[in-house]
């Protein structure tokens, strides 16, 4: 029984299916709750080891990574940005815990795996995604990384024709294999930074202003 003693077994048969009763609900109750824990855990371990289905909706898809990547979550963490950012990439599973514990108030998710994959876009969850945007492959000789990046706008646009893309290149003259991408931004790599000294030099308060 509870333990009140109010109603208890009397008989020897009684007494041996009460006790039988207890047994099988407290192992049943054991083994069910051990199974959820277990469940639980899977669940937690396949999103730090990126092997998780993103089922987000709005969120921000950052496919590779480099010092543009680093300033982008800088940025986004100092501007409180609350929607989640699913970075995409075939890195170690360290990679992504050093990366929560230096931006603890993002929403950070993680897929890992080739991003110009199929599979592994769909798993990022590109097609609900509210934008996605492309880096330039620090691990790749500059046109290999451009070469990369249109690959992979292609296979992006591919599975959806209306989620905004920016594309990050290394050189302009790889901007012409995108015109059939239908890409929102394309951004070059070092140009940007070089329009903006030349203005800083026009007008002396221009960056500022920009920041």
């Amino acid at each position: 029984t509870v333990g009140y003693g109010d109603m208890v077994p009397v008989t020897p048969a009684g007494r041996i299916v009460g006790g039988a009763l207890i047994i099988v609900g407290f192992s049943s109750f054991s083994l069910f709750t051990g199974l959820i824990a277990s469940l639980m855990v899977e669940e937690k371990l396949k999103g730090a080891r990126g092997l998780k289905p993103i089922k987000d909706r709005g969120h921000t898809v950052v496919c590779g990574w480099n010092d543009t990547a680093f300033v982008m979550m800088q940025t986004f963490a100092d501007k409180g940005i609350d929607e989640s950012i699913v970075l995409v990439g075939n890195y170690p599973t360290e990679f992504f815990g050093d990366l929560e514990a230096k931006f603890p108030t993002l929403k950070l998710r993680f897929v890992r795996g080739d991003y110009a994959l199929k599979e592994i876009l769909q798993r990022a969850g590109v097609t609900t995604a509210g934008q996605v945007i492309v880096l330039a492959d620090e691990n790749l000789p500059e046109q290999g990384a451009d070469d990369r990046s249109v690959i992979v706008a292609n296979a992006i646009r591919f599975l959806s024709k209306t989620v905004p893309l920016t594309v990050q290149l290394v050189h302009r003259s790889s901007r012409t294999h995108l015109d059939n991408c239908a890409v929102d931004n394309v951004i070059i790599f070092g140009e940007l930074g070089g329009n903006l000294l030349a203005n800083n030099v026009l007008n002396q308060h221009y960056v500022s202003l920009l920041e």
